[in-house]
């Protein structure tokens, strides 16, 4: 395992040094990155199959410009003659993609697989927090998101707890990593951290955007793009007859929670105090609404295979109106559209949800053998539970997202 920092060139190289001596008695101290060829070749000599891991890549690449070159020629000259394993890994997407993607690039094409690893899902994420009930265990993951070292920041026995441990004061870790997330992936930082922003507080078409940002069109468009290519940002699919220019959101949790709470009350979480929760837990239900739309969506992509899933919008009667999702699917070989109401309450829900449902569908142009699907985390009445036997509306509860 070959490590690598943010720290300078030198002390990367002193770093690789020690890691490669455990092998070697006797290196002599590297001067450039050229000097680890020779022990890493020696190293890598056994017949026994070799595993060569350079964690954190991009640092390296930050810090040793020739690095991919330096790591191409190795490939080149050395790996096909060696049992080895090389791996790259690495924290920035962005740079991993450039440099492992980048027709330009010296590593393009050198490497038989590329994984990307995903957040994990709301069911893996709830073996995190054995000691928390299910409602504040979806809390988390709508807050959050599903990386792991997230979760386990999130130790606390209560949602509420957790908020105020990982957000508040001048320890709260994880508003530390919402901002060096778009710091370590994208130049220049201040138009993209200023576009995150304006999309998180409502801002969707590219005009609007360009126009608060001060930013072109064009160049608005293309960190855009860019902040979709790492997941960061992403374009909601229109359905049916939704109008088709494209509609922009946050996707990752963290970024949108950081923006939506912790931004707009800093004054409050840089005081550590109890109070603040009760203070900002209005605007914290109201975005974890909007956040239990992307829980409910990736539970159909789960359940089902899943050919087409966006939402709609568009004019029901004199008023502005949509529906959460709309998913075509393949339900025992059949295709079916799912018309879906999402319900982050602790009430239950009824027959007005439903009626409504139905009411707006009837708005909705280019579907046929459509149905109806109803999540909410505070569960249903008893008389839309006997009418979802006639097998035109699936409900699903807290208990079937998290089991």
């Amino acid at each position: 395992m070959i490590y690598s920092t943010e720290l300078l060139k030198e002390s990367n190289l002193e770093i690789i040094h020690s890691s490669m001596s455990i092998y070697i008695d006797s290196i002599q101290k590297f001067t450039s990155l050229l000097d680890i060829i020779e022990p890493l070749r020696q190293i890598c000599s056994s017949e026994e199959k070799t595993v060569v891991v350079f964690d954190e890549f991009p640092y390296l690449v930050n810090t040793c410009k020739d690095a991919p070159s330096i790591i191409q020629n190795f490939i080149d000259m050395h790996l096909t003659d060696l049992n080895v394993m090389l791996i790259l890994c690495g924290s920035s997407i962005s740079t991993m993609k450039k440099e492992l993607e980048g027709y330009d690039k010296p590593l393009y094409g050198r490497f038989d697989s590329k994984f990307e690893l995903k957040p994990i899902s709301l069911k893996n994420c709830k073996e995190f927090h054995a000691n928390m009930n299910d409602l504040d265990i979806i809390k988390v993951y709508l807050t959050v998101g599903g990386i792991p070292l997230y979760h386990k920041r999130m130790n606390e026995s209560s949602y509420e707890r957790n908020v105020l441990k990982n957000f508040s004061g001048d320890f709260g870790s994880l508003s530390e990593e919402a901002n060096s997330i778009i710091q370590r992936e994208f130049t220049p930082y201040e138009s993209h951290s200023k576009i995150i922003s304006i999309v998180a507080h409502g801002s969707t078409r590219l005009k609007e955007i360009a126009e608060k940002t001060g930013l072109s069109p064009a160049i608005c468009s293309k960190y855009l793009g860019n902040l979709e290519y790492i997941g960061l940002v992403e374009t909601i699919k229109p359905m049916g007859n939704s109008p088709k220019h494209p509609i922009y959101k946050i996707k990752d949790n963290l970024i949108r929670f950081h923006q939506n709470v912790i931004q707009q009350n800093l004054a409050l979480f840089n005081k550590s105090e109890r109070q603040v929760f009760t203070t900002v837990e209005p605007r914290i239900n109201s975005l974890l609404g909007l956040v239990f739309e992307d829980l409910c969506t990736e539970f159909i992509e789960e359940k089902y295979i899943c050919k087409e899933i966006g939402k709609w919008w568009g004019r029901v009667g004199d008023a502005d109106s949509d529906i959460d999702i709309v998913a075509t699917v393949v339900e025992n070989d059949n295709e079916v559209t799912y018309y879906c109401e999402c319900k982050f309450t602790k009430e239950k829900v009824g027959f007005e949800v439903y009626n409504k449902l139905v009411n707006r569908s009837k708005y909705v142009k280019g579907f046929s053998n459509c149905k109806f699907m109803i999540f909410s985390t505070g569960g249903f009445e008893s008389t839309l539970i006997e009418h979802s036997q006639y097998g035109d509306l699936v409900l699903v509860d807290m208990d079937e997202l998290l089991n």
